[in-house]
C-alpha cells in the first residue's frame, strides 16, 4: 500500500535539489573559466583566480589565486594586477611584500583602474615607512623620502608627518626646518596627533631655554634625543628590530642625558628592575625625578611610590604624596595609592603632600599657590 510523503519532507528534498543544482552550477562555471584560463585568456585567468580567492566552485586556495592572477597580470589585466597587489599587501597566498604590491598597484593605476589609483598612495606611504624604519627592508632614508613625497603632496597626513620628520633631522634629504614645520602643520591640520604634539614641542627659534632636570638647548639636541627615544623604545619592545635590553638602555641613556623626559622615565624603569643593566634603584629615582620635574606623569607616579616606600631614596611620605597628587588626574595608579595612604597616614602629612603639589604647580606656572586648608 502506497503512503503519501509528508509535505515537509518533499520541501526538504526540493531545497536540497536546488542547493545541489547551485553547487553544480558553480562548479560548471568554474570549469568554463578554467578552460579559458588554460587557453591563455587573461579574463579567464583572472576569474579563475578570483574563484580560488573566494572559494566559489572550488576549494579556497589563496596560493592558486595568486598564480592565476599573476598570469593575467603579466598580460596587463588591471583587475588581476590589483587583486594580486592586495594578496602581496596582506601576505595571503604569497609572502607579504609591499614593494611588489606597490609596483602592481602602480601598473593597474597607470591603466586607469580607479581602485588601484585610490589605494596606491596609501601603500606608497606605508612602503616609505618601511624604508624609513628598516622594517622588512634595508633602511634607506633617501628612498623613504622619495616614496613619501607624492602621497604627502596629495594630502596623506601620515606621509606629510613622516617626510616632515626626515626634513627636520636631515635624513635622506638636506635638513630644512622650515619645510619640516610646513609639512607638520599640514598633517596637524588633518588632526594627526603626533604632528600636533611635535609642533607643540618645537621652539620658535633654533634655541630654547633649558629647564632644571631636562629640556633642550638647541633644536639639534631635540632631534638627537627624539632619535634616541625612537631607537631605545624599539629595542626595548622589539618593534622593527630584535629585542635587546642592553641596546635599549644605551639609547635611552643617550636621550635621557639630552633631557628627553620619555627617555629619562624609560631609563628609570630599566634601572629600577635591572633590565639590560644592573639594578640601581637610587639611579632610577634620580632619572624619575628629572622626568617628573618635566611633568612626565608616569615618572611622577614612580618617584612618588619610591618615596612613600623608601626604595632607592630615604622614605619621605609627604614628598611622595606631592608627586602622587601631581599625577593623580591622569594616573589611576596614583589615585589608588593615595586612596590607600589616606587610610594609613595622618591628616597633617596628607595636607603637606597636597600643599607641596600646589607649590610645585605655582612655581612652574607663576601663579600663587592655593592657601593651605585650616
Amino acid at each position: 500500500m502506497l503512503t503519501r510523503m509528508p509535505l515537509l519532507a518533499l520541501l526538504l528534498l526540493a531545497l536540497l535539489g536546488v542547493q545541489d543544482a547551485g553547487a553544480r552550477t558553480e562548479a560548471q562555471v568554474t570549469e568554463v573559466w578554467r578552460k579559458k584560463a588554460e587557453a591563455g585568456d587573461p579574463e579567464g585567468q583572472f576569474n579563475l583566480g578570483y574563484r580560488y580567492a573566494t572559494g566559489k566552485g572550488v576549494e579556497l586556495d589563496p596560493a592558486a589565486a595568486a598564480d592565476w592572477y599573476r598570469k593575467a597580470a603579466d598580460q596587463g589585466y588591471a583587475r588581476a594586477q590589483h587583486n594580486l597587489a592586495v594578496l602581496y599587501e596582506k601576505g595571503e597566498g604569497v609572502e607579504e611584500d609591499l614593494e611588489q604590491a606597490h609596483g602592481l598597484y602602480e601598473r593597474a593605476a597607470s591603466s586607469g583602474f580607479e581602485p588601484s589609483q585610490k589605494r596606491l598612495l596609501s601603500v606608497q606611504s606605508e612602503l616609505g615607512y618601511a624604508y624609513h624604519t628598516g622594517a622588512g627592508v634595508e633602511q634607506d632614508h633617501a628612498r623613504a623620502a622619495e616614496l613619501y613625497r607624492e602621497p604627502a603632496e596629495a594630502g596623506n597626513a601620515h606621509a606629510q608627518y613622516n617626510l616632515g620628520v626626515l626634513y627636520m633631522k636631515g635624513l635622506g634629504v638636506e635638513r630644512d626646518p622650515a619645510t619640516a614645520r610646513r609639512l607638520l602643520e599640514l598633517a596637524a591640520e588633518q588632526d594627526l596627533a603626533p604632528a600636533r604634539n611635535l609642533l607643540a614641542k618645537l621652539p620658535e627659534t633654533p634655541s630654547a631655554a633649558t629647564s632644571e632636570g631636562g629640556g633642550f638647548r638647541t633644536l639639534a639636541e631635540r632631534e638627537e634625543a627624539e632619535e634616541a627615544r625612537r631607537r631605545g623604545l624599539a629595542y626595548r619592545d622589539g618593534v622593527g628590530v630584535r629585542q635587546d635590553d642592553a641596546k635599549a638602555v644605551e639609547w635611552l641613556r643617550r636621550g635621557a642625558e639630552l633631557g628627553d623626559a620619555d627617555c629619562q622615565a624609560g631609563l628609570g624603569t630599566m634601572l629600577d628592575v635591572g633590565r639590560g643593566t644592573p639594578r640601581d634603584q637610587a639611579g632610577a629615582a634620580e632619572w624619575f625625578r628629572r622626568a617628573a620635574e618635566q611633568g612626565h606623569v608616569g615618572a611622577q607616579f614612580s618617584l612618588g611610590a619610591m618615596l612613600v616606600n623608601g626604595e632607592g631614596v630615604p622614605r619621605d611620605v609627604a614628598e611622595g604624596l606631592k608627586w602622587l597628587n601631581l599625577s593623580r588626574s591622569k594616573s589611576r595608579s596614583s589615585r589608588y595609592l593615595i586612596f590607600r595612604l589616606e587610610g594609613e597616614v595622618d591628616e597633617a602629612t596628607l595636607a603637606e603632600g597636597r600643599r607641596r603639589a600646589e607649590q610645585w604647580r605655582a612655581d612652574r606656572d607663576g601663579s600663587p599657590p592655593l592657601p593651605t586648608p585650616l
